[in-house]
């Protein structure tokens, strides 16, 4: 089968003189390797699937239990995160559900009924709908150390609000942390935008409080945190 640019069609040599004539066209082994084609790509669609670590959790409020239970962070406006989970449907989902599908602090929502990129939307959702549908990604960490230097400021910006627990990176600038991903060869140990800063040098606490202990230190810390591919 020959394509070429907006013409499609089935090309065969002229018979040699005195020879047989060129033999019909096998479609069915056309059909045969694209349906051969279509299995690889299953395969290959249902791989990446099982890579993932995102998982789906389906829970429907009922009149003995409305409440979702959770407290979310929506400092970004495109994903919720999971501060609390407290007494609620999540709860006694999380009670017989398998260690790695439960819905825990620190894990992220991205999306709810299909509502994703809008985290003020999934939120309504939660509030307004009986059967509610998350997709999950549970939360993955690493550890980042950087050595201040005289007039070479880290040039991080922050997004929190005081009583948040953590810190969203809206920007990296020409600093401290830049010269530290430059550094990296690892891609998925850079700092980015959109990544929360969980905790400074061990410390745990209020985004004000770890504010502080990032500007007083000489060496910090970063326990970085995004969501999981």
């Amino acid at each position: 089968i020959v394509l070429t640019g907006k013409q499609r069609g089935v090309f065969f040599p002229p018979p040699p003189r005195g020879g047989p004539p060129p033999a019909e066209p096998q479609p069915q082994v056309v059909g045969a390797k694209a349906e051969e084609a279509a299995k690889v790509a299953h395969a290959e669609e249902v791989a990446v699937q099982e890579r993932s670590s995102h998982f789906t959790v389906v829970v429907e409020k009922s009149e003995a239990k409305k409440t979702v239970g959770i407290s979310v962070d929506r400092l970004d406006t495109k994903i919720l995160q999971v501060i609390v989970v407290g007494e609620g449907l999540l709860s006694t989902y999380n009670a017989s559900a398998d260690e790695g599908k439960k819905i825990t602090p620190g894990c992220f929502i991205l999306a709810v009924n299909g509502i994703s990129g809008d985290s003020l939307a999934m939120i309504e959702e939660m509030k307004t709908k009986t059967k509610l549908e998350f997709k999950v990604a549970p939360i993955l960490e690493f550890l980042v150390t950087i050595k201040k230097e005289a007039g070479k400021p880290l040039l991080l910006d922050l997004q929190y609000q005081p009583d948040s627990v953590c810190l969203m990176v809206n920007q990296v600038g020409n600093g401290r942390v830049k010269a530290y991903n430059d550094a990296v060869t690892d891609e998925s140990k850079k700092v980015k935008p959109g990544d929360r800063i969980m905790e400074v040098n061990t410390v745990k606490g209020t985004a004000s409080e770890l504010v502080k202990v990032l500007k007083e230190a000489d060496e910090v810390t970063l326990k970085v945190a995004r969501p999981a591919p």
